[in-house]
């Protein structure tokens, strides 16, 4: 009877373990599929299999297409699975608080973008997204705060420093909010919005009654130029020839 115990659970341990060998080449080939954004093709893949992965990796990537999909509910039930296979990983608490603020749901999204960053505090984009879930929820103090941790740590993603200048133009600290503006042209000459803005900064401080600002109407054909249609009609109000 113990040779028969013993046998079943060697047999059991090899089922297990080819299953985890299956899981990580499902793992490895929606790796690749993510890699080319084809976010129908990695559901396609894993969506079958979902119940029975043990792979935590393989849900979160699943729940990430889920999530590009705009099919929130899915994303949602794969990062929960994900998270309860391995609770130490931020990549998962990170998109499910994605997938949190996606479904309009700020302060749900913000406990997980805490617990990403009290598992990985290497990562700009959770000081990032949580400054900017910050500044959604109208905290621009503190979403400054993160903000300020994340340009620190990558001094060239020009989102960092837009997301900056929209919670400087809350607090109404206009030269701050130009400067990080400026500074988004430099490292990004073809970003249309951070133009726009500067356009927008220069027209709100103009004495009441003056209209035309050489300088704003530059930035404003720049952005127009740059693809961003919204500047044309402040163009044709504000640099019109008279």
């Amino acid at each position: 009877m113990k040779r028969l115990a013993h046998f079943f659970l060697l047999f059991s341990t090899f089922l297990c373990s080819a299953c985890q060998k299956n899981d990580q080449h499902v793992a490895s080939k929606a790796r690749e599929l993510l890699n080319r954004q084809d976010y129908q093709a990695v559901v396609a893949l894993l969506a079958p299999k979902k119940a029975s992965l043990q792979d935590a990796d393989a849900v979160n990537m699943l729940g990430y297409a889920y999530m590009e999909l705009r099919q929130t509910d899915s994303a949602m039930a794969c990062f929960n699975q994900a998270i309860k296979l391995n609770n130490q990983n931020y990549k998962y608490f990170y998109n499910r608080g994605n997938a949190f603020w996606q479904m309009g749901m700020p302060e749900e999204a913000l406990k997980d973008f805490d617990r990403a960053l009290e598992l990985d505090q290497t990562v700009y984009e959770l000081y990032l997204n949580r400054g900017a879930m910050l500044a959604a929820m109208g905290r621009h103090k503190e979403a400054l705060a993160d903000f300020n941790h994340a340009a620190s740590m990558n001094p060239k993603d020009r989102n960092i420093y837009f997301n900056r200048a929209q919670s400087y133009l809350a607090l109404k600290e206009f030269d701050k909010a130009t400067e990080d503006l400026l500074y988004c042209t430099e490292i990004a000459p073809d970003f249309a919005r951070a133009y726009y803005m500067l356009g927008l900064i220069i027209y709100s401080q103009l004495p009441t009654g003056a209209k035309n600002d050489p300088k704003a109407c530059e930035y404003l054909q720049k952005a127009l130029s740059l693809g961003m249609p919204e500047a044309r009609d402040l163009l044709y109000e504000k640099c019109a020839s008279e």
